[in-house]
């Protein structure tokens, strides 16, 4: 679809060079979105991406059809990502020399054309930097996450895991821990990406802060959460770190949080019986549904799941006059 939706943008603002409708298409709203619903997949959200470069994003609800929940059908395919590559180096955007490959092998980060064409196209390249802190969920890395599984290397896990995780994190063809290379890359190396992160945050304690867990590391348990979706059973040590992730991180409403928090209220009781075996009490719990709440405004879980919260629950909207708790209590 991705060619049609190109034809009909480029149709609608013809006439124009190819940076202009970049800057003009950055401003797209919702009304004019709805235009071309019709023809718009992944991969046109991507060439959107690409085209309108820090002007623009696609509005949250498209892209919540493609990421906030697990596809019944494949997302992703061979012929549409050759579409995608042509139209980017149609689009004056290619940036290689006669050759076909850069002129260098090391890409900025911050450079998302460049490190999505050559990892499509096989060329060899080492990351130059890292991405920031909160870059997991910034929609501009939506082109990466169409071939995600090229950056499930040795190379990149051993020296840029935090870059792969954010990659992950917009993962179109949602890999689960069934993935060989997932289980290669990840599973079977948890280990050693623990003691990388008690080593940088741990301290004399040996107990990760708060702060850490909204490091981009911790993006390469999005497959956990697909898993779940999926009615996998996740290994007990990667499950823990999942719901110590998710209890103590930072709440968005970026499409990949909905999907956490569809993953953690689906394994609520086993996520509960976690918290419970870390010394965490229930008051824990009730803040940890609250950040999501306050976020998310609403998440899947059931009066029955929430069991022994549910009683804070009720107190917290009759005697602390919370209006997100009362909301919620109306729904469930």
């Amino acid at each position: 679809m991705i060619d049609e939706f190109v034809a009909r943008v480029k149709d609608r603002y013809q006439g124009l060079s190819t940076g202009t409708i970049g800057r003009v298409i950055g401003g797209m709203n919702d009304q004019t979105f709805k235009e071309f619903l019709d023809v718009l997949d992944v991969y046109g959200c991507a060439w959107y991406s690409i085209v309108s470069g820090p002007y623009g994003i696609p509005p949250t609800n498209i892209l919540d059809r493609f990421y906030a929940d697990i596809p019944t059908t494949p997302i992703v395919d061979d012929q549409s990502l050759a579409s995608l590559l042509s139209h980017v180096k149609d689009g004056t955007f290619g940036f290689s020399v006669e050759s076909g490959t850069w002129n260098h092998g090391s890409v900025s980060v911050d450079h998302i054309i460049r490190l999505f064409v050559q990892a499509a196209k096989d060329v060899k390249f080492e990351f130059h930097g890292w991405m920031n802190r909160g870059a997991a969920i910034q929609p501009q890395h939506i082109p990466l996450g169409l071939i995600a599984e090229k950056f499930l290397t040795p190379g990149f896990l051993n020296r840029h895991a935090s870059n792969v995780g954010v990659i992950l994190n917009w993962d179109a063809s949602f890999i689960d821990i069934d993935n060989n290379k997932y289980k290669l890359m990840v599973i079977d190396r948890w280990p050693v990406i623990i003691e990388r992160l008690m080593k940088r945050f741990g301290g004399d304690k040996k107990k990760l802060p708060r702060f850490c867990y909204g490091f981009n590391d911790f993006y390469l348990l999005r497959p956990v959460a697909v898993s779940i979706l999926r009615d996998k059973q996740v290994p007990d040590e990667i499950y823990k770190w999942f719901c110590l992730w998710q209890f103590r991180r930072i709440w968005s409403t970026s499409p990949s949080d909905k999907l956490f928090a569809k993953a953690v209220c689906k394994s609520w009781e086993r996520f509960r019986e976690v918290i419970y075996q870390e010394g965490y009490k229930r008051s824990h719990l009730f803040n940890c549904l609250m950040r999501m709440l306050h976020e998310l405004k609403e998440v899947p879980i059931t009066r029955e799941q929430l069991g022994d919260v549910y009683p804070v629950l009720i107190r917290a909207a009759l005697k602390k006059n919370d209006g997100v708790a009362a909301s919620f209590l109306q729904i469930i």
